[in-house]
């Protein structure tokens, strides 16, 4: 039984097109670095390579929000110890105001003491990223909406109203933001509060310590009513509010160093769970790619057994193509 040329060529582009085939997947086995190049190779792999990559996602989402938090939280840290050192400063001052002498400057201690509380509202105002860290949600400008007297739309405001005998500056701290918490998740089901609210820093309302440090400025600078004369000390009435002051102060003091840890705590908490959301990223990274990588010491084989194939099949069909009539007469 003789086999016709048309048979034999027909099963020689069979073989080539097969090995040709195999050595593309191969190539791009070793190119991509990826065993599974479609659907058809591993249905099954494929859907459990998508729940990983999606997995993934999401954590690698919650881990970026997490990092930015640490950072605020940081921030945060960073403006309540300089907070903490500001109260320190008045409560100084309010000791140096005591001592003997010191009648000549007083006035002189309470200008002091109100560009103290001026940068404490500085402090107060301060922001992460172009939002506010201690005015509750309302962590933008445009969403703090001023009445007057006050005129800026930042959280903390000192405005100035008409004097009293009991504020003869007129002088108070107005407080514009909320009290609502902020929260971030610290995985697919669960949230962290992250900020400081105006309350926990700055007693009732967001402004009670705040007019803690006015009345200290107008014990200094006023006297019945009016700015205090030159060399006048402290009457015997102002002395025994000189306690009160302190006491109050001392309470401003440890308020806001009780807020810091707190906030301290919430940083530690948030470093935790970014190494523990980081290893399971790890983790899951490894699942993944035990599934989808290529071994590539096989592929790099394959590949070569297919390259020799190829080289033989190009050869025969070689031979192929040469043959004459001659060939088919004999």
């Amino acid at each position: 039984m003789r086999i016709t040329q048309n048979s034999i060529f027909t099963n020689f582009q069979t073989s080539l097109q097969n090995i040709q085939e195999r050595r593309f997947r191969e190539q791009q086995k070793l190119s991509t670095g990826k065993d599974i190049l479609s659907l058809a190779d591993n249905p099954k792999s494929v859907r459990e390579i998508k729940d990983l990559t999606n997995k993934i996602s999401k954590n690698e989402i919650i881990l970026s929000n997490l990092s930015n938090t640490y950072n605020e939280l940081a921030s945060v840290n960073e403006n309540v110890d300089s907070m903490i050192t500001i109260v320190g400063n008045i409560k100084q001052l309010l000791v140096d105001s005591t001592q003997i002498g010191a009648s000549k400057s007083l006035a002189t201690l309470g200008t002091n003491v109100k560009g103290l509380l001026e940068d404490l509202v500085k402090l107060a105002n301060s922001g992460y990223k172009d939002k506010f860290l201690f005015s509750g949600t309302q962590t933008i400008a445009s969403s703090i909406v001023p009445t007057v007297p006050e005129t800026d739309n930042n959280p903390f405001e000192i405005v100035t109203d008409a004097p009293t005998p009991a504020n003869p500056s007129g002088l108070r701290v107005s407080f514009k933001g909320n009290m609502n918490d902020r929260t971030v998740h610290k995985d697919s089901t669960t949230t962290e509060v992250i900020n400081l609210k105006a309350d926990e820093l700055f007693g009732t309302n967001g402004e009670q310590f705040f007019q803690a440090i006015v009345d200290i400025y107008n014990l200094m600078s006023y006297q019945n009513g009016l700015p205090r004369p030159d060399n006048q000390g402290y009457s015997k009435a102002e002395s025994d509010q000189i306690s009160d002051a302190n006491k109050r102060i001392m309470n401003f003091y440890d308020k806001l160093t009780f807020a810091n840890s707190k906030n301290g705590s919430r940083l530690n908490r948030i470093s935790t769970i970014q190494d523990q959301l980081t290893e399971e990223i790890t983790r899951l990274k490894g699942f993944r790619s035990s599934l989808e990588d290529a071994d590539i010491a096989r592929t790099t084989l394959e590949l070569k057994k297919d390259e020799t194939a190829l080289s033989y099949t190009l050869q025969v069909g070689s031979n192929l193509m040469s043959r004459t009539l001659f060939d088919f007469l004999t």
